[in-house]
């Protein structure tokens, strides 16, 4: 039993160590509290980049629109050809009925 406590012991000491050291660490890696000046090059490219940006965005807007106009226009066409269908075999049905009852 005194053995396994020697052992434990050590390393419970090296972990409260390494845990009141944590805030010492985390203060020496802190974010600065402002951003960094951007360069000349950096400046004068910017305008390109955000103009390509939104470019970039516009164009995916206009394919996903494109591309959601395609399968609403799709849909009423089945629902179309789905609604002609009914009718062609409600008028068979009837068609059948009539005829049907014509022979009896």
């Amino acid at each position: 039993m005194k053995n396994r406590t020697l052992k434990t012991l050590p390393a419970a000491l090296l972990s409260l160590g390494l845990l009141a050291s944590v805030p010492a660490f985390a203060k020496d890696t802190a974010l600065p509290t402002e951003p960094q000046a951007q360069s000349e090059a950096t400046e004068s490219v910017q305008p390109q980049v955000d103009v390509k940006a939104t470019d970039q965005a516009a164009e995916k807007r206009k394919k996903i629109t494109a591309d959601a106009v395609a399968a609403v226009n799709e849909t009423k066409h089945a629902l179309k050809l789905l609604d002609e269908r009914c009718a062609a075999d409600r008028t068979a049905q009837v068609c059948f009925a009539t005829s049907s009852h014509l022979q009896s």
